[in-house]
């Protein structure tokens, strides 16, 4: 199976005693799948012929969406055949991952959905039309086709005749009801089927296409014939996991690996890479602890604390292959069972800790070079950033999105290099000095679902914040921009800087909203997940801490609540956040799918509490192009 725990294998259903016909068989493959429907993310309504027909949309506002989010790297075409009647009242259209209030729709009689109705335009379509959906993410549109002719005069190529032009990413296809009246059904074909399951009355013109105008292969057979540069909805369409690197795979970058301690000396191996950031946490109680390259494997810092940088040889040194350590009791106690999360950034940097040093990389098409940080500075300034801090020693993995740095504070809003090809997603920063009576000391997270002028902390339970001193602008693709906080910007203090965004295939940053049932959010990844730390944003409470879960404490489905780490807390795994023990009889927390996560959770812990906000990251075990379920 490709999808969740669901297949997308596309069969019919149709009893055994039935003849099975040509349209039963479609083009689904261990090594290529279509998308359907999604049976995670519907809003009560049935599916059926393979998870591409639906049952009426009954309720108001009843919802379905599609398995696979549209194509980032290319246009997205696709088909929905209208079965029923009542159809000025069914939204088709797009919607921003799973949040459902940022939506593009059009309905039957011509109006337009972005967030709310808008005024109507020249489109309307009936029982037994065929449109299709064409979605151009790299240019922020979409567009419409009925029974083969685009709608509103569009020219995809020149940018003109669209619905909407505000698009973002991180789409998936949308079909919601906009009353409690009619009976709404639709088939949909997303390149696997253009006979919509054998519909005996498909518009004039029919048949069945697999290139587009231009005579390109799409990937996919269609009713009527995509426009130029259009694909299929499918995973061999999707991009290849990195940016440009052949041939590497998400254990490249990221390792989740289990030992246990000897009290000695030893050496931790099978991550597979030298790792630049290994973070480190004992099963049974005890602290987070965190490594880097940048200020040396000797260095540690604590996420459940606001206590100072330490130094001590017994915190070992990273390796080919993974780390060595020492007699440390943090990190490697006599028979106390270990988790370390390992990440490959760029490399150990040269030069000193005190002055200006290297920026070691890693660039997008995978080759290591040893820049200056002072030249990176100096790119950023060129670029237009202002009053640009000069990083000491950076470590920078475009190809994977994540860089270290390690910069000095001034005291005033500034501009710091992040090394990285596009603007990161999720940032955490840390004094290495402990928290004084001039500032908390505390962890400080940006993330993109927060923006700018939102705060939360990694070592509390607090909700986010919105002071005017800390994250004081969007980061870009060259500098993060820094206020006067202390916390992250004390004059002549020294900070530490992780900085992420999202790599397709690897690495996604998001929210959800959680709804209190063992039936909870999906949340689409485009990936595996190897690693999920989630975190709910919008009350302060002992069930508000950053949830830690894994694919080398939880190898198979389900996810289990009792190997629950946090990152805000020293207590041992599988303790809730007042300390108690999760009950036995409701330890399922997420089902870990072939694209994305499902929150399983009754909503009694950190994670799925009804009308929740939450925010999460996430890293891949294997990209949905080429991952099964587990």
């Amino acid at each position: 199976m490709r999808f969740g725990i669901n297949p997308t294998i596309q069969t019919t259903g149709r009893p055994t005693d039935m003849a099975i016909t040509a349209h039963d068989i479609v083009s689904d493959s261990p090594t290529n799948n279509f998308a359907a429907l999604n049976p995670l993310y519907n809003s009560s309504i049935s599916l059926s012929d393979g998870n591409l027909t639906t049952g009426t949309f009954l309720a108001s506002a009843g919802s379905v969406s599609s398995s696979m989010q549209m194509l980032p790297n290319a246009i997205t075409y696709f088909e929905i055949y209208y079965e029923t009647s009542y159809l000025s009242l069914l939204n088709i259209g797009l919607m921003e991952g799973t949040n459902t209030s940022n939506s593009w729709g059009i309905r039957g009689d011509g109006e337009p959905w972005n967030n709310a109705p808008q005024t109507a335009v020249s489109i309307s379509f009936t029982t037994e039309d065929v449109l299709g959906v064409i979605v151009d993410i790299q240019n922020s549109k979409w567009y419409l086709a009925k029974n083969g002719a685009l709608q509103l005069s569009a020219n995809i190529s020149n940018g003109t005749g669209y619905i909407h032009n505000n698009l973002t990413s991180n789409l998936s296809l949308r079909c919601w009801n906009a009353s409690n009246s009619g009976s709404q059904k639709i088939r949909v074909n997303f390149g696997q089927d253009p006979t919509f399951g054998g519909a005996s009355n498909l518009p004039t013109g029919a048949g069945d296409y697999d290139t587009d105008a231009s005579g390109n292969s799409t990937g996919g057979r269609f009713a009527f014939q995509p426009p130029t540069g259009a694909l299929a909805l499918c995973t061999a369409n999707l991009p290849d996991f990195t940016l440009d690197v052949t041939g590497d795979t998400p254990q490249h970058y990221f390792k989740a690996v289990l030992y246990t301690g000897n009290g000695s000396t030893q050496s931790i191996t099978g991550v597979g890479f030298q790792p630049d950031f290994v973070w480190s946490k004992p099963r049974s109680a005890g602290f987070n602890i965190v490594r880097d390259s940048v200020r040396g494997s000797t260095y540690r810092l604590i996420t459940d604390g606001t206590y100072a940088e330490l130094s001590d040889s017994n915190y070992g040194t990273f390796s080919s292959d993974g780390f060595n350590l020492g007699a440390e009791n943090n990190i490697n106690a006599n028979t106390v069972n270990y988790i370390a999360w390992c990440f490959r950034a760029g490399g150990e940097p040269s030069g000193s800790t005190s002055t200006t040093g290297s920026a070691k990389r890693i660039n997008t098409s995978g080759t290591q070079d040893d820049t200056s940080c002072s030249a990176l500075a100096t790119a950023a300034t060129n670029a237009g950033a202002s009053n640009v801090i000069t990083p000491t020693l950076m470590s920078i993995n475009q190809a994977a999105g994540f860089s270290i740095v390690k910069y000095t504070g001034n005291g005033g809003t500034r501009t710091v290099p992040h090394g990285l090809s596009s603007a990161p997603d999720f940032i955490i920063i840390k004094s290495l000095s402990e928290g004084t009576t001039n500032y908390t000391g505390q962890w400080d997270v940006y993330h993109t679902s927060l923006g700018a002028n939102k705060l939360i902390a990694l070592n509390t339970t607090g909700a986010y914040t919105s002071p005017t001193n800390v994250w004081t602008a969007t980061p870009d693709s060259n500098v993060i921009t820094i206020g006067s906080a202390a916390a992250i910007n004390y004059s002549s203090d020294n900070y530490i800087a992780y900085c992420w965004h999202s790599v397709e295939g690897y690495s996604k940053f998001g929210s959800y909203t959680g709804n209190g049932s063992t039936d909870g959010p999906f949340v689409y990844c485009g990936f595996r997940p190897a690693f999920v730390m989630i975190k709910q944003i919008t009350t302060t409470s002992d069930y508000s801490s950053w949830a830690i879960f894994d694919n080398a404490r939880d190898p198979s489905n389900p996810t289990n609540y009792l190997h629950s780490i946090f990152a805000n807390r020293s207590a041992q795994e599988g303790k809730r956040g007042d300390g108690t023990s999760a009950n036995s009889a409701n330890v399922v927390v997420l089902d870990i799918l072939s694209n994305g996560f499902k929150l399983r959770d009754v909503g009694s812990s950190e994670i799925n509490q009804d009308t929740k906000e939450y925010i999460f990251m996430a890293f891949a075990e294997q990209p949905f192009k080429f991952s099964n379920a587990r």
